[in-house]
């Protein structure tokens, strides 16, 4: 009785284990951007490109939606901002870091001459005012990281298209995933507290001309999966605290059944 008692004891253990790993990012998510009012540019994830394959795939697998300013409130519930134009205020950036900071992704699709100055300043990267034209190919310099491996497998290599030719990071945390052939960072990313960062030189790479060139489709997917961020495998306090108490009050149970017997 006692050998049965432990078994079960250990089979719990093991199927709360099993859930506490269970990645938060799998399923579908919610995705917010700010409305864009440029119609002609369809591949964009935005209102307007509702006919381009990269949005079509997004807005399937997930509730995507669009706002006209970022604050705390308009961010309450959202996993991933996908940020196609700089804010219009420093406010607004720091609703970026406290989304962030809790656990969402910001995607910042960068492409050709912007420089995104307040987001830049607010999470310490930089993006220079330069463009550099023809298809071009970027490397992975760093396989196995967020945005690089995920759902959508891993990527070696990408495409692009008029690139921003000068992305750097003054974040200690920001890191080069990806170089331009022949050498600029194409694609940086920063872990923040729960969440973390993505930023892009170019999105043509997502256009539909090019979603299936390279690696840009898995790309795109891993964009939007959420398991492989600093927190993907970790489980809320609360979550964890509630599986422990669990554990230790089957154990409890158990031992004075043990007892008894």
């Amino acid at each position: 009785m006692r050998h049965t008692g432990i078994t079960t004891f250990c089979a719990l253990a093991v199927s709360l284990l099993c859930v506490l790993a269970w990645p938060s990012g799998a399923g579908a998510l919610s995705v917010i951007t700010e409305v864009e009012s440029v119609v002609s540019e369809t591949y964009l994830l935005n209102l307007t490109g509702q006919f381009s394959t990269a949005y079509t795939q997004v807005d399937a697998a997930h509730s995507v939606s669009a706002v006209t300013a970022f604050t705390d409130s308009t961010l309450a519930g959202v996993d991933i901002v996908y940020l196609r134009r700089d804010v219009d205020t420093s406010s607004q950036a720091e609703a970026l870091r406290n989304f962030v900071v809790a656990g969402g992704r910001l995607i910042v699709a960068n492409d050709h001459t912007q420089t995104f100055s307040r987001v830049a300043t607010e999470f310490g990267i930089a993006y220079g005012g330069g463009l550099t034209l023809g298809d071009r190919t970027a490397t992975v310099v760093s396989p196995g990281r967020p945005i690089v491996t995920g759902a959508g497998g891993p990527v070696a290599r990408f495409t692009g298209l008029g690139t921003n030719d000068g992305l750097t990071g003054t974040n200690p945390d920001f890191e080069a995933l990806a170089i331009w052939e022949p050498g600029e960072n194409s694609l940086g990313y920063i872990p923040l507290g729960a969440g973390d960062i993505a930023c892009l030189t170019d999105i043509s790479t997502f256009h539909d001309a090019y979603l299936g060139e390279a690696d840009n489709q898995a790309l795109w997917t891993n964009l939007f999966d959420l398991s492989t961020q600093p927190n993907g495998v970790i489980p809320e306090p609360g979550t964890l605290a509630a599986a422990l108490m669990g554990l230790v009050a089957v154990g409890r149970y158990l031992r004075k059944r043990t007892r008894a017997i």
